[in-house]
C-alpha cells in the first residue's frame, strides 16, 4: 500500500482557454477531493482563497461522471431546470460495475486509502471518457 501525504484531488476548469481570457474573468470549475466529495467553483481571483468559493454539488461522494456533468448543467443553466439531476448512462451504453457503490467510507485523514473508495476509483478509470482520453495522450 501506498501512503500519500496530502489528500487526492481533481479539478476541472470549464470554459475558455487561459490565453482567451480578459484579466478579471473567471472561470466556473468542478471539483473532488477525497475527504470531500464532489462540489463546484469560481476559479479564484488572485489573492482569493479557494475555500470561500465552495458549493457542494448535490450528488453522492463518487457520483458517476455523467451524474457530476448533470448536476454542472443544472447549476450553471445548461439544462432543463425542470428535470431534476440524475444518474444517466453514456450513449455507449457504458454502466459501472454491478457492485459500484457511490456513496463509499471516504478516508478518516488526507490521501489515507479505503478498499471501496479504491473500486469506485477504479470505475472512474474503466470509463470511455477516460480511456479515450488515455489513448489520445499515449506516444
Amino acid at each position: 500500500m501506498v501512503d500519500i501525504d496530502e489528500d487526492r484531488r481533481i479539478y476541472l476548469t470549464l470554459g475558455k482557454d487561459d490565453d482567451d481570457l480578459d484579466e478579471d474573468e473567471r472561470r466556473w470549475m468542478l471539483g473532488w477531493i477525497d475527504t470531500h466529495g464532489w462540489f463546484s467553483l469560481r476559479e479564484p481571483a488572485r489573492g482569493e482563497a479557494l475555500g470561500d468559493l465552495l458549493e457542494d454539488l448535490p450528488v453522492p461522494y463518487m457520483a458517476l461522471p455523467d451524474e457530476v456533468a448533470q448536476a454542472g448543467a443544472h447549476l450553471w443553466g445548461g439544462a432543463n431546470s425542470d428535470e431534476p439531476p440524475g444518474p444517466e448512462r453514456p450513449a455507449s451504453g457504458w454502466a459501472p460495475p454491478a457492485d459500484y457503490d457511490p456513496a463509499p467510507d471516504g478516508p478518516e485523514e488526507p490521501g489515507h486509502r479505503t478498499p471501496e473508495l479504491e473500486a469506485a476509483l477504479q470505475a472512474y478509470l474503466d470509463h470511455p471518457a477516460h480511456l479515450a482520453h488515455t489513448r489520445r495522450e499515449a506516444p
